[in-house]
């Protein structure tokens, strides 16, 4: 009787096996997708709040499409761009996401609600990732508009070519953009990045124009695509880098 009062009835394996899976699942979360991270971050906070500063980005972007469009219909500068169109299209197809990434960062860091927002579910790291993603996307829109601009006015130009051109400038920078901004610690080593990348790309083409064009030129199209190719998977790969980043200075 008394080895009865202290028997344990053992749950069978079937039953063993299914709490095993319900606090391993319980426990360890499946992990999401970077794409389902931002698709879960904009249902969660909404575009609104996203993109609080929307109407200042929107009046520089317009702004700076003006500014472009309007050299793309001026003979007189085109003709001065004569033999060198292809690499202003390279020093300048990241110059819009350059513009409204450094703006956003910046004023992301001067709020003044800047603590509280990186101890928040979403930090200023996170809320940069999905904005930079859509600037990029804006830009590439933006780029094909004025390249199409271009070929029209300037017959030399081959448009297929040229966005091809323009597509790997603006994810190559982005790319390494996003690397110096989470690799180096200094804001003059990041500074120094961006202003590099317009000083090394004219010094190319005042200094060694015919080998700067040649190269541009003839690079052929599957190349393009190629690169295009692994310069979207290495910023993609960057972004999500940024997700997870802490840095108690600040992004910029």
């Amino acid at each position: 009787m008394k080895k009865d009062k202290f028997y344990i009835d053992f749950p069978d394996e079937q039953t063993i096996h299914e709490q095993i899976n319900y606090i391993v699942s319980t426990g360890m979360p499946v992990k999401i997708s970077f794409f389902s991270y931002l698709k879960q971050m904009y249902k969660q906070i909404g575009l609104k709040f996203i993109f609080r500063d929307a109407m200042e980005l929107f009046y520089i972007t317009v702004l700076l499409v003006a500014v472009f469009v309007y050299f793309s219909f001026k003979a007189e500068f085109l003709h001065q761009l004569d033999g060198k169109i292809h690499a202003w299209i390279f020093i300048f197809s990241p110059i819009i996401y350059l513009t409204l990434s450094v703006l956003s960062l910046y004023k992301l860091k001067q709020n003044n609600t800047y603590e509280v927002e990186m101890t928040c579910k979403y930090n200023v790291f996170q809320l940069a990732a999905f904005r930079m993603l859509v600037f990029s996307l804006i830009c590439l829109g933006i780029n094909g508009i004025i390249i199409g601009v271009l070929s029209v006015s300037y017959q030399k130009i081959n448009f297929l070519q040229a966005f091809s051109l323009s597509t790997v400038s603006l994810f190559l920078f982005s790319t390494a953009f996003l690397f110096a901004l989470t690799k180096m610690q200094s804001n003059f080593t990041k500074y120094s990045f961006i202003f590099g990348w317009l000083a090394i790309n004219f010094l190319f083409v005042f200094y060694s124009k015919e080998v700067y064009k040649t190269i541009l030129i003839n690079i052929p199209m599957y190349i393009y695509i190629g690169f295009v190719a692994v310069f979207v998977w290495l910023y993609i790969k960057n972004l999500k880098k940024l997700i997870t980043y802490r840095n108690s200075e600040g992004v910029v």
